[in-house]
């Protein structure tokens, strides 16, 4: 019914950035929680094959993603049951606040959700680019 399960068990996923734990995953759909540390920032990055929705479960810090015309990049401050929806190819990036981070739950969606799909455009750690 469900299809075939990929990950069901709490794995943990280190980055420069701070950790994550993947809770569920298909082919099509996963469930991730996101810790972002003190002045951490994920890539402004885009995901060719999946949406994403973060919503903020603890701590606090901003969202920047691009805005339907993609000539301005919108900022919103993430606070406890806030959230924020990626769609495909929209870019991205989860910035944690100087003081607490930031904890968001991500679900994914899309034809192929995958750590694969990930096209970086800046990153603050010195990992690759696109550009």
């Amino acid at each position: 019914m469900f299809g075939k399960i990929v990950s069901f068990l709490f794995t943990r996923l280190d980055r420069p950035w701070g950790h994550m734990y993947v809770l569920f995953a298909v082919k099509h759909l996963w469930l991730k929680i996101i810790i972002v540390k003190p002045g951490g920032r994920l890539s402004w990055q885009l995901h060719k094959l999946r949406n994403e929705l973060w919503i903020c479960c603890a701590g606090g810090g901003i969202s920047i993603r691009e805005t339907a015309d993609r000539s301005l990049n919108r900022h919103d401050h993430l606070r406890i049951c806030s959230f924020v929806y990626i769609p495909t190819r929209w870019l991205h990036r989860l910035c944690g606040d100087n003081d607490r981070g930031v904890s968001v739950v991500e679900i994914a969606w899309g034809p192929d959700v995958s750590e694969d799909d990930i096209v970086r455009y800046e990153d603050s750690y010195g990992r690759e680019t696109k550009i």
